[in-house]
């Protein structure tokens, strides 16, 4: 049987994390969450799966909007890491800002998608990241379809 699809949430909003996972849990797709509400807590939490030899999380939802690190430096670490670059992540944000969208770019985000505002956009969402894992896992070496929000 395939191990459990692991998901790192980074969000310092926990109410966020809960209605991503509760929509999981409605769609009924098994996943593994992890949550950090900060940078260094997620890139802490990377970086001792990868020494350990452990699985790295199928994805890493980042808000760019941290305390302490910012989400985009986080995924400036994540990038520049060899053992990390080629974590599937997706930024998460209220920002819908040009140029928060841009730095994800440039910092090759795998998405940006505005946080959704209503039940149904979350599970359109979770359903978007199904997708994205299972096809992570059925061809690993090709990168997964972007999510709309990253043109």
């Amino acid at each position: 049987m395939d191990q459990v699809p692991e998901i790192l949430f980074v969000d310092d909003n926990p109410g966020d994390s809960e209605l991503v996972e509760e929509a999981f849990r409605q769609y009924e797709v098994p996943v593994r969450f992890h949550k950090v509400s900060t940078g260094p807590q997620a890139l802490a939490f990377l970086s001792q799966r990868s020494g350990s030899g452990e699985a790295l999380p199928d994805l890493v939802l980042l808000d760019v909007n941290l305390p302490a690190m910012n989400g985009h430096q986080v995924l400036e670490r994540i990038r520049a890491d060899p053992a990390l670059a080629d974590i599937a992540v997706i930024m998460l944000s209220t920002s819908e800002l040009p140029r928060d969208i841009a730095a994800s770019e440039r910092l090759k985000a795998d998405s940006y998608v505005i946080k959704p505002v209503n039940w149904d956009e979350y599970l359109v969402l979770v359903r978007s990241f199904e997708q994205r894992i299972a096809a992570k896992r059925e061809q690993p070496l090709q990168a997964p379809p972007k999510l709309p929000g990253l043109d």
